[in-house]
């Protein structure tokens, strides 16, 4: 190009696309093609492969912070709740594992004002997480009294890049204490998780997605294959499998969309599930599975 000119303002629009693709990249938190710039994969997928589909990265992203909501509706939400801790405790699962063999613990912090809203009143019981796959050897437990004080502790976690991830049970989340999650996640690729409980006021918010979670009536666990059944604490026998229906209301750089799936345990993990005989409306008193 003999034109000075020309070729100056075509190197200055060259300039000014590098810049925007450069703060494109810091603000998704140094990903770049899914890839951190250490090498770490971006998204961990959930092994379902029209849900991984929908997400942008192929799978729930790092260093974010997400929401995770009990569906509300008329009367006890008891199942909503336990539905919806399970699957945070599946993703903590996926989370504490960095592909390579290598586990990193996971923080979980109860709020007593949330539990007395509707939440898991009865609490976690570490064990129990086992049958979502995550080991209570990588598990630490934190009790907040109100909601000020489980945002206080999730940003703590997240400024401590020895952990994976963190989730919080929250009730009341403004976009403004979003924000802050969202930019703390980011700074230290540390995962945050916002445990909603059924009834929560879902404004707007930083999130990069927001999950509903509905309990299903729980399928019968499958007759010679206990190897992959978590036993019940109560019985020693094959627990059954939860059902749930994920609806991702929001999704970041993705779509959102609607699925039944169910969990057949550790080993095989989350699976779709296409049944046109579920119940018109969510079962609320399903098995907690580990909580309560």
């Amino acid at each position: 190009m003999r034109d000075p000119v020309a070729r100056a303002g075509l190197e200055t629009d060259r300039h000014a696309a590098l810049r925007a693709r450069i703060a494109a990249i810091e603000r998704n938190g140094g990903i770049r093609d899914g890839v951190r710039p250490e090498g770490k994969a971006a998204a961990v997928p959930l092994g379902v492969e029209m849900i991984d589909a929908a997400l942008p990265h192929h799978g729930i992203l790092r260093g974010c912070l997400h929401e995770v909501a009990a569906a509300a509706g008329d009367g006890a939400c008891i199942g909503e709740d336990a539905a919806a801790a399970g699957f945070c405790a599946v993703l903590l699962g996926r989370l504490g594992h960095d592909g390579v063999g290598r586990c990193r613990p996971v923080l979980w912090c109860e709020n007593r004002a949330a539990s007395g809203r509707g939440g898991l009143s009865g609490g976690v019981y570490a064990p129990g997480l086992a049958a979502f796959g995550l080991r209570p050897e990588d598990l630490i437990l934190a009790e907040a009294r109100r909601d000020a004080e489980a945002l206080w502790v999730v940003e703590e976690v997240l400024r401590t890049p020895t952990f994976a991830a963190v989730v919080a049970e929250v009730d009341v989340l403004g976009l403004v204490e979003s924000r802050r999650l969202q930019l703390a996640a980011e700074a230290r690729g540390v995962t945050a998780i916002l445990l909603r409980p059924g009834g929560a006021r879902l404004s707007p918010t930083a999130a990069a997605t927001r999950w509903r979670v509905t309990a299903l009536a729980a399928e019968p666990s499958l007759a010679g294959s206990p190897a992959n059944q978590p036993a019940s604490q109560s019985t020693g026998h094959p627990a059954k499998r939860p059902r749930w229906t994920l609806d991702l209301l929001r999704n970041r750089g993705g779509r959102p969309g609607s699925w039944h799936v169910i969990w057949h345990g550790p080993v095989e993990g989350l699976a779709l599930r296409d049944d046109p005989g579920l119940p018109a409306k969510p079962v609320r008193r399903t098995p907690r599975f580990g909580f309560g």
